[in-house]
């Protein structure tokens, strides 16, 4: 989707008067107020189309919402989430992961050749 505006950012300096002196004659004053005029509409013209593509999906129901209740946790069911000690949880872990069976070694399936000695 395009920038609104960007167009009239790239030109800015060459839409407005180069002079900032007060103009002396009607001509003069006419030229100073055009490209000011025509900046001016078309900064309007893409703001209204701006608006326009924003607002074109909105659509009032003329309903009220329903009042709906919030979905709040209960106290057991927060306390069923609150974790135990940390006590506890090394107590459970050490009943069901020795520290023996860890350190016995596990016979590999592959049988291997022993090592070469290198001198």
């Amino acid at each position: 989707m395009p920038r609104p505006f960007e167009n009239c950012r790239k030109n800015t300096q060459s839409r407005l008067p180069k002079s900032t002196s007060r103009p002396r004659t009607p001509s003069e004053t006419i030229s100073w107020l055009v490209p000011i005029f025509l900046y001016r509409t078309k900064l309007q013209e893409e703001h209204e189309s701006h608006c326009r593509m924003t607002l074109q999906d909105y659509e009032p129901t003329g309903e009220t919402p329903v009042r709906s209740e919030p979905d709040v946790p209960s106290k057991g069911m927060i306390e069923c989430l609150r974790a135990m000690p940390m006590e506890t949880l090394l107590e459970d872990f050490r009943e069901n992961h020795p520290y023996e069976s860890s350190k016995e070694s596990k016979p590999t399936l592959i049988p291997r050749s022993p090592l070469a000695q290198r001198n």
